[in-house]
């Protein structure tokens, strides 16, 4: 009989050496493994002892403590930002942090952010920019990635009878998926279940005003975004929206919003009052009174500040509501008992609008972006300038970020310590309207208008040279015409 090779090379050829070389490669496979257990076992020790010698971050003798908030940028804030893509039109890029040592004075961090907790310094810088218009900085990378994630605003209006719900449906049937969805395709929403509301609406009520808030570390031309999305779809339309500070709670910016309720004198089951009963009945639910019967146990506070009006031109109730926790439904049980006397069969949402929504002036002022001219050097001149809050953003194309950094920052360092706080986006490029797509989207609601059909299924179904590049060409520049005639009398 052959001797079995130990590698299983050999080829056994009777049980008997199946055997033995099944029985020698298992003690093989023991012996690696018994000397894998005792290698790393014999370095354990000598880790230890490196670990133990190492000095720990938060050591008042560590060279790193005087920026371990540095060492992270932005890691406080990891469930709201994603700083690992890039913006569309802005690149991000890592800048290097000063050496350990003292910090630079021009970067403006706290004293106090390395005994505050990360609960505690994100409560201060938001209520720090938002009452007195400064931003702080907890390290010098803060400083440098300012600007990079940025906050919108979104007012919109849209027909609540065209939607199932508010946001319970992951699908375009809830008014929040629909926006989600919509926005996406033009700004990374970051995350996309960050998008915050002002005012709650129940399915089937509508708004004339409401405001939406996301962040995005997109920057994109914001009129192009608003026509974009107003041509893309029906029952929701953006009237307004702006830039402000990244990471913003809406309800610290809200001041109060407004209802409508429109009194249904058709319906006896609904109205049992007369005008000048109802008109006495207001007087009932004006005031800083406690609503306990109309709100629920959830409720952290039952104590609201109401006005209540009727309003005899427009055949309605007019409620304002200080604040952020009024929910419509507390307004159908009040509007119900004001017309009824009871509170027991609530108003339909379809009778109830909310009409306007009013943030802080102030706050909002404080926290917006805004277009300036600061005086700069000459080789910065032509940098696009915005101010939030206390900080200058200066988006910069290549050539002016590598003049500002040559000669080893001389150029930044001026402008920093001239001004003040400074925050530096590179990649910047001034971006337009896109007037072709524009006209197509337009191009292609007219002939849904007209019951023409899509000019690709007309195409595929005559020649695909049914026009001429000349005969295209003249048809888009009369659409971009027409199209610069609406925006002259918008």
């Amino acid at each position: 009989m052959n001797e079995p090779d130990l590698l299983g090379s050999s080829d056994p050829s009777t049980p008997e050496e199946c055997g033995d070389l099944a029985h020698a490669q298992l003690r093989y496979c023991r012996l690696c493994v018994t000397a894998t257990f005792l290698l790393t076992v014999c370095c354990i020790p000598h880790r230890l002892e490196a670990f133990r010698a190492a000095p720990h971050p938060n050591d008042p003798s560590s060279s790193l403590q005087p920026f371990r908030r540095h060492a992270a940028p932005f890691q406080r804030h990891r469930h709201h930002c994603d700083l690992s893509a890039a913006p569309v039109d802005v690149d991000v890029v890592e800048e290097k942090a000063p050496p350990p040592g003292e910090v630079p004075s021009y970067y403006y961090v706290s004293t106090d952010a390395a005994d505050l907790t990360d609960v505690e310094w994100c409560e201060r810088r938001r209520r720090s920019a938002m009452d007195e218009g400064r931003v702080e900085f907890s390290s010098p990378a803060e400083h440098i990635a300012f600007g990079r994630m940025v906050g919108y605003l979104v007012w919109v209006t849209y027909d609540g009878r065209q939607f199932e719900s508010f946001d319970d449906s992951p699908t375009d049937s809830a008014i929040k998926a629909y926006l989600v969805n919509i926005l996406d395709d033009e700004l990374r929403l970051r995350p996309k279940s960050a998008l915050q509301h002002c005012v709650r609406t129940d399915a089937g009520m509508s708004a004339l005003e409401n405001v939406f808030l996301f962040d995005s570390n997109c920057r994109p031309d914001i009129e192009s975004i608003v026509r974009r999305f107003n041509l893309k779809g029906s029952g929701v339309k953006i009237t307004k929206m702006i830039k402000v500070l990244d990471h913003l709670y809406l309800h610290e910016l809200l001041d109060s919003c407004e209802f409508f309720v429109r009194i249904p004198f058709e319906d006896p089951q609904l109205v049992t009052k007369n005008k000048n009963e109802i008109s006495n009945a207001c007087a009932k639910f004006t005031g800083t009174i406690d609503f306990a019967d109309y709100t629920s146990a959830k409720a952290s506070s039952t104590t609201r500040t109401v006005a209540v009006q009727y309003d005899e031109a427009t055949g309605g109730l007019r409620f304002i509501c200080e604040g952020q926790d009024f929910l419509p439904d507390q307004v159908a049980m009040m509007a119900a008992e004001i017309l009824s006397g009871s509170k027991d069969t609530p108003l339909p949402p379809q009778l109830i609008t909310l009409r306007s929504v009013s943030l802080n002036s102030n706050r909002l002022q404080n926290v917006a972006y805004r277009d300036v001219k600061e005086p700069l050097p000459a080789e910065l001149s032509e940098a696009k300038q915005e101010r939030c809050g206390d900080v200058l953003v200066l988006s910069l194309n290549d050539a002016q970020y590598d003049r500002m950094k040559e000669n080893e920052g001389a150029l930044e360092v001026q402008v920093r310590t001239s001004i003040g706080k400074v925050a530096y986006l590179r990649g910047w490029k001034e971006t337009r309207p896109d007037g072709k797509a524009l006209a197509k989207v337009l191009r292609r609601e007219d002939r849904k208008r007209k019951g023409l059909p899509d000019e690709e299924a007309e195409a595929a179904m005559e020649d695909p040279q049914y026009k001429s590049s000349a005969e295209k060409r003249k048809e888009a520049e009369a659409l971009l015409d027409r199209l610069r005639q609406i925006r002259g009398s918008s």
